[in-house]
């Protein structure tokens, strides 16, 4: 993956969070929102990170993530730490 991830992939893994949590919630708010508030637990975070990795290469190292983080700081970390 390039060094820099452009508007359109970034907006694939928030849809691809969105369909996993069937959330009806906009995309805006659940960037902004914590693990904890969208229900995301362990089982959740392992299918997203399956499916980030199939279409993406990127690996989600799911020990490190807190229940407190919002989906876009993760995907953030995750994208800083693939470059």
């Amino acid at each position: 993956m390039s060094n820099c991830i452009t508007q359109e992939t970034r907006n694939s893994l928030l849809n691809i969070i969105k369909s996993l949590l069937l959330s009806d919630l906009p995309i805006e708010k659940i960037e902004s929102m914590a693990l904890v508030e969208l229900g995301v637990d362990s089982m959740v975070l392992l299918q997203i990170s399956f499916e980030f990795e199939n279409m993406y290469s990127l690996k989600i190292d799911i020990d490190n993530i807190s229940s407190d983080a919002t989906i876009g700081s993760m995907i953030d970390n995750l994208i800083s730490n693939s470059e």
